[in-house]
């Protein structure tokens, strides 16, 4: 998926949660948005490419789990 899907799926999973009331459209900075829907990216890239691509033909590595995402989150 390319990384400007990422943003746009997420800022539209933002922007119908800010309909349905379940956030504050003052709460939101889109700006933060996109950079949590790239952010997997930014650190999976870049070790995929210099190590685990050649060796292992994956480039979803840690930053892409469940875990991360909710120690990120503050879970």
């Amino acid at each position: 998926m390319l990384p400007q899907t990422h943003v746009a799926y997420t800022w539209l999973a933002v922007s119908l949660a800010e309909e349905a009331g379940l956030v504050q459209p003052q709460e939101v900075d889109y700006r933060q948005v996109a950079l949590a829907a790239i952010g997997t990216d930014l650190i999976d890239k870049p070790l995929a490419a210099l190590h685990f691509y050649p060796k292992y033909r994956s480039a979803v590595l840690f930053a892409h789990t469940a875990l991360v995402n909710l120690l990120v989150a503050g879970v």
